[in-house]
């Protein structure tokens, strides 16, 4: 206990809540010198949950980092983006929204990084100068859309899985049922990488003065580079090593270090509040009237406990949405979604608690990298839904899928023997496929898909027709969610938060309260109820993939599920 407690001490941190207008620090007539931002990592909307914290940076914390750092008294904002940044391009387009929103001439701002992507230029676009350090690589060369099939994989193991789909484009069950793509899935697979394309580089070229769209064809016909050849490119402007960099920053410097404070343990009160922190979770909130920033990220699945970043479990999240009807101090929510879907029934009782509480309060929902299938179900609940541009969103369609192990079974000389007192009571039992058992499942799919359609036809304001020919599981990117009325327009984070509160009748900026809350060691062990089952607490311990072990369950029980195949392609960049 001694030792755990020791752990907890160095590890467990408190992080103040953000305004929406983020004050810097010091006089801001006074410009000199500069101030340092260090972002690191992939930038997830929710960073993963380890036993006494979350691990890496959150995307929202990068951008209100930002934030900070912009409305400081300095003459000169650093991006520093050499130690490990690998942010897909959604992230990137809401940390260079929030480059654009500073004054036009009121700071320089510079950016340095140790690998250039296509994601990566989008933010280099919105920075005054970018150094390319003198070791990196320049990895600009357009979209690759890999998916990997396992039919044959299964086949050797005796195992064929069937798939019961609501229309051709709904493609993710193909990954079992398959070994290469159907011409369907081949065709929307192809359009959405051309979709991803004509975003990356219209970003890359917004307000890019070194580079037009010609030099940057010819830029990806050479990929990858070396720093000096993309200098050469005009994809940065100068190539330098970090460490110079660094000592040749105008002084003074400050370095941006995300206002991390150790625990109050001089005081019997301050131990109280850390044990409760530790055991409990914290507590950020503010005494009057915020926007929730509500996060949902992972796999959608019924339980009752989600891990933040892996798994939206309808459980707590629909207890949460409601208690949010109540909370007086919260006068509007912007619901942030980053899923490719999952569990439809799931995904039905949270789009039904959002649409309750849009009915007390605005909800404006903002999709990141993936927002489709089951994510989109969801977001439709909102009023208004925005996108970035290189949102994979859509997906409006569902699927079974049910592995027929009977060859397993004979393979292994596994005799099976069932007493049921019903024509269909052993329906989805471990038997072999047969037409009864595709008719009931085909049932079920039709159902689900025209209330899913109904939804977005209501929600969207849109007809029958109108819907169905956007249905059958296509996939969109963010501005063509916008052409087919999916969706209401481009924005990030900020603007967002701004248009809730003047939807809620509120002038006046706000802070900003995020939600679900961080939460306790207890939740973290498992010792509060489990998304997973029973077994819940070591299959959420660090290292086991939860993802795999909750849809292996979930394909064993062919239940109907609303997935995007293009949730496994992971973020663009």
């Amino acid at each position: 206990m001694r030792l755990l407690l020791l752990t907890a001490l160095l590890l467990v941190v408190c992080v103040p809540g953000f305004a929406e207008d983020a004050k810097g620090d010091g006089d801001s007539d006074v410009k000199t010198g500069c101030v340092v931002v260090e972002l690191t990592g992939d930038l997830p909307l929710r960073a993963q949950s380890f036993l006494f914290g979350d691990e890496g940076m959150s995307l929202h914390t990068a951008t209100m980092r930002l934030r900070q750092a912009l409305q400081g008294h300095e003459r000169q904002v650093v991006l520093d983006l050499s130690h490990g940044f690998s942010a897909g391009a959604a992230a990137c387009e809401e940390l260079a929204a929030t480059l654009r929103e500073r004054t036009a001439g009121d700071k320089k701002v510079v950016c340095i990084l140790d690998d250039l992507t296509d994601a990566g230029l989008i933010l280099a676009a919105a920075c005054d100068e970018v150094v390319l350090a003198e070791a990196g690589m320049a990895q600009v060369d357009g979209v690759a859309l890999e998916s990997w099939y396992g039919a044959e994989m299964l086949g050797k193991i005796g195992i064929v899985a069937h798939a019961v789909t609501s229309g051709p484009y709904k493609s993710a069950p193909e990954i079992f049922t398959r070994n290469d793509p159907s011409p369907e899935a081949a065709i929307e697979l192809k359009q959405l990488a051309e979709g991803i394309d004509t975003a990356l580089i219209r970003l890359a070229m917004s307000d890019n003065k070194r580079l037009d769209v010609a030099g940057l064809t010819a830029a990806r016909a050479k990929s990858p580079q070396t720093s000096a050849i993309a200098v050469a490119s005009h994809l940065v402007d100068r190539k330098q090593d970090p460490g110079e960099f660094r000592v040749r920053l105008p002084k003074p410097v400050r370095e941006l270090d995300g206002h991390h404070e150790m625990p109050d343990l001089s005081s019997f009160a301050g131990l109280m509040t850390f044990w409760g922190n530790l055991m409990k979770g914290e507590d950020d909130s503010h005494g009057g009237p915020v926007v929730a920033v509500v996060e949902l990220a992972g796999d959608i699945m019924p339980g009752e406990t989600s891990q933040p970043g892996e798994t939206i479990c309808d459980g707590d999240t629909v207890a949460m949405l409601d208690k949010l009807v109540d909370e007086d101090r919260v006068v509007a929510v912007v619901l942030r979604l980053d899923t490719g879907g999952g569990d439809a029934g799931a995904s039905d009782r949270i789009h039904r608690a959002v649409r309750r509480l849009d009915q007390k309060k605005p909800v404006i929902a903002l999709f990141d990298q993936v927002c489709a299938s089951g994510g989109y179900y969801i977001g439709c609940a909102a009023r208004e839904i925005y996108v970035h541009r290189t949102t994979i969103t859509a997906s409006i369609g569902v699927f079974a899928v049910i592995p027929d192990v009977s060859g397993t079974t004979n393979l292994l000389g596994v005799h099976r023997h069932v007493t049921a007192t019903g024509p269909r009571a052993d329906l989805f039992g471990m038997s072999a496929w047969n037409e009864d058992k595709a008719t009931a499942i085909r049932q079920i799919i039709d159902d689900v898909d025209q209330r899913f359609q109904g939804l977005v036809a209501e929600r969207r304001k849109l007809t029958a027709d109108q819907v169905k020919a956007l249905a059958g599981g296509r996939v969109c990117t963010g501005d063509q969610a916008i052409e087919r009325k999916l969706a209401d327009g481009i924005s990030h984070l900020i603007a967002c938060v701004r248009k809730a509160r003047e939807a809620a009748n509120h002038k006046e900026p706000l802070p900003i309260e995020r939600y679900p809350k961080h939460q306790g060691l207890a939740a973290r062990l498992g010792l509060v109820g489990s998304s997973l089952g029973p077994n819940g607490a070591l299959t959420r311990l660090p290292g086991i993939p939860n993802r795999l072990v909750a849809m292996a369950t979930r394909l064993a029980q062919g239940k109907p599920n609303i997935l995007a195949q293009s949730c496994a392609f992971g973020p663009v960049r």
